[in-house]
């Protein structure tokens, strides 16, 4: 048993009334998930493992078999990093948190597994953990496969490891004989939240939350991540008008964590503000752009620059829902000398392409996206296997009207994509073809969109994607045939 197990079974042993979850797994969220036809036990290789990074950490890249297989005969807990390379969080996260010398010491007790979501081979895994937002970690047992933590989006290196230490607890739960350990602890509600917001079940995913919150009491030290995570899910809802109320309820809390999950909330109290009638939903924006401006007023919050050019994208969003565009015309301007400033610290293109989407977006809204063009064309030269560099100039030159240029930016990222995000470059050729009043071209296009959709495995296959993609395909065939 690792040191980091040995300590978390001392712990539970002594304090089991305030720390421990429901060891129980049964309904379908907790069941067993091993791959069909794919038995863990059997692995025809030794698994693929990178050389530790500054971290100690070794990534086993695209199979899940085989981290399975090695995390059962270590007894360790599993890591998934659930990422896509087009997902700006996902490229700051791995070249922050996930390098941070701060794991340093834990490292050694988890078996570290990264799957690329567009990768064909990850059709099965995507099935079995669901993320509902990118990058999405996991903490499993190989004991049972069952989930024990959940961590969507980026995280501080503190809260991090607060996650999988989480996730190491329950799998320890797991390995004890009894198994069941207190099912209305404020962890056990925690992680049974989780496991219903990845099944789509927001409604329950909520209720645990709150749960959550309550038991833990005024000080719980999880109390904003379960925050953070209960408005996620009341979002999902349609109706919006519970999240608007707990929205209310809790800004002001929020607004005093100086972290991603503070920043994260103002933005789910963006979306779910609308709810309530204008002079209420003004004023719980006038609350969340306030609470986002002190978040971001604080140079010692932990936050990475792609946190924090998020952060400023919500806090202009919300200013022009305000009806401020001056101060969204600052906020975008600070948002821009962020950027430059992280790109030149970066290392690599690889990390440059980290900022790729808010660069090209930023320098748009404040009409000068002309600007920006030398860079991401550069960008584009030094990352010629990489299809988000070009995908981001064409959606660029589409909105400078340079629609020739931007169909050849398009035909050249579609050969570089996989899965799902082939159905989105495909989508922006749709959008350029409509821009350019070609019906023709455009309903060719979204005709292959539906037909992409529809061919890839039921794990890779975006179901609200798909959806969409029918239903815009429908309205163009709906129209008269003059249109």
């Amino acid at each position: 048993m690792s040191i980091l197990l040995a300590g978390l079974s001392l712990v539970i042993g002594t304090a089991s009334c305030k720390s421990s979850e429901d060891g129980s797994k049964a309904g379908p969220s907790a069941a067993k998930t091993g791959l069909p036809d794919t038995p863990a036990a059997v692995v025809a290789e030794p698994p693929k493992v990178a050389k530790p990074d500054e971290s100690g950490i070794a990534w086993i890249e695209n199979d899940y078999a085989a981290a399975l297989k090695l995390a059962q005969g270590e007894g360790k807990p599993l890591l998934i990093d659930m990422w896509a390379d087009w997902c700006h969080t996902c490229l700051a996260m791995k070249k922050g948190t996930l390098r941070d010398l701060g794991l340093s010491a834990i490292s050694a007790d988890f078996v570290w597994l990264a799957i690329d979501t567009e990768h064909p081979s990850s059709a099965k895994v995507m099935e079995l953990f669901v993320p509902k937002v990118w990058p999405t970690f996991f903490v499993v047992s190989p004991t049972d496969e069952s989930v024990q933590a959940i961590h969507a989006g980026s995280a501080p290196v503190a809260e991090f490891r607060e996650f999988l230490l989480r996730g190491a607890s329950g799998h320890l739960q797991v390995l004890q004989a009894d198994g069941a350990l207190l099912p209305n602890s404020p962890l056990a509600h925690l992680r049974s939240g989780d496991r219903a917001r990845m099944q789509d079940e927001y409604a329950e995913a909520a209720a645990h939350y709150a749960a959550a919150r309550e038991a833990g009491g005024e000080n719980w030290d999880r109390a904003a991540t379960t925050v953070k995570n209960q408005i996620a899910a009341l979002a999902k809802l349609e109706n919006k008008l519970a999240c608007a109320e707990f929205a209310g309820a809790e800004v002001d809390f929020m607004a005093e964590q100086h972290n991603s999950s503070g920043a994260d909330f103002m933005y789910w109290v963006s979306d779910c503000a609308k709810a309530l009638k204008r002079p209420a939903a003004e004023a719980l924006l006038d609350k969340a752009l306030k609470g986002m401006r002190a978040i971001l007023k604080d140079s010692e919050a932990a936050l990475s620059y792609d946190d924090r050019s998020d952060a400023l994208a919500t806090a202009r969003s919300i200013a022009n829902k305000l009806g401020f565009p001056d101060l969204a015309a600052t906020l975008a301007l600070q948002q821009r000398a962020l950027l430059a400033k992280a790109v030149s610290e970066a290392a690599t293109p690889m990390e440059e392409m980290t900022y790729a989407w808010h660069q090209v977006e930023v320098h748009e809204y404040l009409g000068k996206g002309h600007a920006i063009l030398p860079w991401i064309e550069a960008l584009e030269a030094k990352l010629p296997n990489e299809y988000d560099p070009p995908y981001r100039r064409g959606w660029l030159l589409l909105k400078l009207g340079r629609h020739e240029e931007a169909h050849a930016a398009v035909a050249r990222a579609l050969p570089l994509a996989l899965g799902a995000r082939r159905g989105r470059i495909l989508g922006l050729d749709a959008a350029i073809y409509k821009a350019e009043g070609n019906t023709e071209k455009e309903r060719e296009v979204r005709v292959a969109i539906v037909s992409h959709f529809e061919s890839l495995a039921p794990g890779l296959s975006p179901k609200k994607r798909l959806l969409k993609a029918k239903a815009e395909l429908a309205k163009m065939d709906a129209m008269p045939a003059s249109q």
